[in-house]
C-alpha cells in the first residue's frame, strides 16, 4: 500500500502526525513513565502482608484494611495521618449513629481543614457547623 501512489501520501501524513505527537510526549515530559510512586506506597502493605495474613478474624482483617486506607488516603492528600485520625476520632463520635452520607462527606481527607486540596465551600460549612 505504501508503494502505490495513493498509499504513500496517507502513510506520510500518519507518520508526520505520530512524529509530532511522540515528540511532544517525550520531549515535554508532562507524563510520568513509571509507576514508582504507587509501588513505593504499596511497599509497606506488601512487606506487612505476612503479618496480616494471620489476622485472628475476618473482622480484624477488615479493621486493618480500614486503618491502612485512612492512613494512605491522608498521605495521598498531603495530610499528617496522625493529625487526621485524631481529628476523626474527636469529630465523628458527635455524629448520629446512622448519619447521612452527605454529613459524613465533610470528613473525607480532601475536606480536612489541613488538606492540600481544600474545597472551600464545604470546609466553610463544616467550620460554621462546628462553631455553632
Amino acid at each position: 500500500m505504501t508503494n502505490s501512489s495513493v498509499g504513500f501520501p496517507q502513510f506520510y501524513q500518519i507518520q508526520q502526525i505520530l512524529d509530532r505527537f511522540l515528540d511532544r510526549l517525550i520531549n515535554i515530559g508532562m507524563m510520568a513513565w513509571s509507576n514508582n510512586a504507587s509501588e513505593r506506597n504499596m511497599k509497606r502493605l506488601v512487606s506487612g502482608r505476612k503479618n496480616w495474613l494471620f489476622s485472628t478474624s475476618p473482622a480484624g482483617a477488615r479493621s486493618t484494611a480500614i486503618w491502612l486506607t485512612l492512613i494512605e488516603s491522608a498521605k495521598a492528600n498531603g495530610i499528617d495521618p496522625r493529625a487526621y485520625i485524631t481529628y476523626l476520632l474527636k469529630e465523628l463520635p458527635q455524629q448520629p449513629d446512622f448519619a447521612d452520607p452527605a454529613q459524613l462527606a465533610v470528613y473525607l481527607p480532601w475536606h480536612y481543614p489541613g488538606a492540600r486540596h481544600q474545597n472551600k465551600k464545604t470546609t466553610d460549612k463544616h467550620q460554621a457547623k462546628n462553631t455553632a
